[in-house]
């Protein structure tokens, strides 16, 4: 894995945590593949937290699905209220 966000959060990580999070990573890449799972857990790992598996689907679901100039957000507008309901625990 090269160096980056996601190398970085996992190398601080406890004995425990490591463990849950490569296995939320391997059932990702298991349905996404293990380039695209990488590439959404770093970008969630870089607004601070690790993502729930749920998370991490939704965000590999999106970069499948969409072009990834989509991403890039020409229009100015804010999804910031969006992206807040990743680190929400569901009710």
């Amino acid at each position: 894995m090269e160096d980056g966000p996601l190398k970085e959060w996992l190398d601080s990580r406890d004995r425990s945590q490591l463990r849950r999070n490569l296995s939320i990573l391997s059932s990702a890449s298991t349905i996404f593949g293990f380039a695209d799972t990488c590439l959404a857990a770093s970008r969630l790992v870089m607004k601070g937290h690790f993502p729930s598996l749920e998370d991490l689907e939704s965000c590999c679901s999106r970069l499948k699905e969409c072009d990834e100039s989509f991403s890039l957000n020409t229009t100015g507008v804010s999804l910031s209220m969006y992206d807040k309901l990743l680190t929400k625990e569901a009710l």
